[in-house]
């Protein structure tokens, strides 16, 4: 027997794989390969050989061993293992799920999306709808191109890599920014990430640090398919995480997004529009990080010890009570430190 394949398959009972044995004296170990995505593949029967689990988008029992979702999932692993070859291995399969597994909250979207950000990212005709929208046209424009790169799942410690004035510390900027569940890491000339809006000096340890929780929390979220309002780690402080971009809202602690008051911290990215916020106004008492981002900015951090950046174009920032950090960022900045011992920086 040279090698076999399986793929979602019920194994076999003891008797016949005890039987098989003794009767062709030799073992079947290392020549089948048994791919499972659900219950019925992971544990019915005995299956000689290797096991691996196929990340799938979950629909129940029945739906879930449909041969048709996993072929749909194989579609799209076949597409980052050409992208990135070092995923076609035993550990690289184990990659690429958790990737799939981290992208979205919604199981019928996880495929699409990571299709959609791979695109978005690549640039080019990867970008095009047409071939985000069919995973083979899109898999024969990697195959024309005959590009590959290195694709890293998000490490804990993404922050510090980010950091690095390196490619990878781009590609883990670009993650960041993007809220993605996965980072390109190598050969990123004429993709997305080599826009100047990455470069290291544009962000500061605490931004990086703030979008790394965040990007954490998301991720935990999209893995366990968390639907509700529900705090995501209530371990942490009390924190209300924004970012205005997605209108993504998340929290840590005791709280709920319906549970948030005056006193829960607020930990805002705005996006490349104008935002005019009083997310931290007077009356809040919360030490907020606000985070301005693209656009002409107003942020008001109120009572508390509050960390604000403008970030890009020209804003005005108020630190208004408590021990307040002002960094205006590039432009033109007005700052504004209120009651307190603050330290404002003007930037570039």
């Amino acid at each position: 027997m040279g090698k076999a394949y399986t793929f979602n398959g019920l194994g076999i009972d003891l008797e016949d794989f005890v039987s098989n044995e003794i009767t062709s004296s030799i073992s079947l170990d290392g020549k089948i390969t048994n791919y499972y995505a659900d219950i019925v593949g992971e544990y019915i029967g005995i299956h000689p050989g290797s096991k691996t689990e196929i990340f799938i988008e979950n629909g129940g029992l029945f739906d879930d061993h449909s041969i048709a979702k996993l072929v749909k999932s194989l579609s799209v692993y076949r597409v980052l293992a050409t992208l990135a070859p070092d995923l076609d291995t035993d550990a690289g399969l184990g990659t690429i799920y958790s990737i799939l597994d981290a992208a979205s909250n919604i199981p019928d979207q996880s495929l699409e999306t990571i299709i959609d950000k791979l695109g978005d990212l690549l640039g080019g005709n990867l970008a095009l709808s047409i071939n985000k929208s069919d995973v083979e046209l899109f898999y024969q424009e990697i195959v024309a191109q005959a590009k590959t790169y290195d694709i890293e799942s998000i490490p804990g410690s993404i922050a510090s890599f980010a950091y690095q004035d390196t490619d990878p510390g781009r590609g883990y900027r670009y993650a960041l920014v993007n809220l993605l569940p996965f980072a390109l890491t190598s050969n990123l000339a004429g993709t997305a990430a080599d826009d100047l809006t990455y470069d290291a000096d544009n962000f500061t340890s605490e931004y990086l640090t703030d979008r790394a929780q965040m990007l954490e929390l998301l991720i935990t979220r999209n893995t366990l398919d968390i639907t509700t309002s529900d705090s995501l780690d209530e371990n942490q402080e009390d924190a209300l995480y924004i970012d205005q971009t997605t209108n993504l809202k998340l929290t840590t602690g005791a709280i709920s997004l319906i549970g948030v008051t005056d006193t829960t911290d607020r930990i805002y990215f705005g996006d490349e529009g104008v935002n005019v916020t009083a997310i931290g106004n007077e009356s809040h008492n919360g030490d907020d990080h606000l985070y301005g981002m693209g656009g002409e900015d107003t942020l008001h951090g109120g009572e508390g010890s509050d960390h604000i950046e403008g970030n890009a174009d020209d804003d005005e920032l108020y630190g208004d009570a408590g021990r307040d950090y002002l960094f205006g960022g590039a432009g033109e900045d007005k700052l504004y430190g209120g009651k307190g011992n603050d330290v404002l920086s003007g930037g570039a």
